[in-house]
């Protein structure tokens, strides 16, 4: 994971260089810096902490937690090698927004008909397109088909093979406290904002 201080944000991101996961998080940030630390070790480490406030300190490649009683120092790798982020050019991509409820039951009810046969990857992915005006997903894997309506009102033209792994994470972060998804297509990634977080994943061809 990598830990980004700026400006009174703590940032956390991770990656496998086909999605992308980016959190923000609120946080009194007395001198900016990055450090990549475990993603499993920090998590099991954190996920034992209290409720109360966590104070982070970096010192080279070493990052000192502290919480409550609860003390830890893991050793991290500089930032420089951490791979570099997929991004969208946002005056060029196509961008809509969707209620956060219409976003899962669209997703939930469409993505069971995927196919989880990676040897057909374009049958592994959900269809987005659109056809007069509206925004339309799709997924079939080979034998049955699921196709519903998204989107109205939309007048850009997408079409996009969306993974559904990816699909699965992003329903996996809604919480009761989002309203909305803002979702943003270029030729070959797809972002999806959700509250603080942010999902970039790449497209199926």
């Amino acid at each position: 994971v990598l830990l980004r201080a700026s400006e009174n944000i703590l940032s956390l991101t991770a990656t496998n260089l086909e999605i992308a996961v980016v959190e923000y998080v609120n946080a009194k940030s007395i001198s900016n810096g990055t450090l990549t630390v475990p993603a499993k070790l920090l998590a099991d480490f954190v996920s034992n902490l209290p409720k109360d406030d966590v104070n982070l300190k970096a010192n080279g490649d070493k990052l000192a937690i502290k919480c409550g009683t609860y003390k830890s120092t893991v050793n991290g790798i500089l930032a420089d090698d951490y791979p570099e982020l997929p991004s969208i050019n946002e005056n060029e991509a196509l961008g809509f927004k969707i209620g956060i409820e219409a976003f899962k039951d669209a997703v939930s009810q469409v993505i069971v008909a995927a196919s989880s046969d990676t040897s057909r990857p374009a049958l592994t992915g959900v269809y987005f397109n659109s056809y007069e005006g509206d925004i339309y997903i799709a997924a079939t894997d080979g034998y049955r088909l699921a196709d519903r309506k998204f989107v109205e009102g939309v007048d850009q033209q997408i079409k996009a093979i969306v993974p559904a792994s990816t699909l699965r994470d992003v329903l996996g972060f809604v919480n009761d406290s989002m309203d909305e998804v803002e979702i943003l297509i270029s030729d070959s990634l797809i972002r999806f904002r959700l509250g603080e977080i942010e999902v970039t994943s790449k497209l199926i061809d």
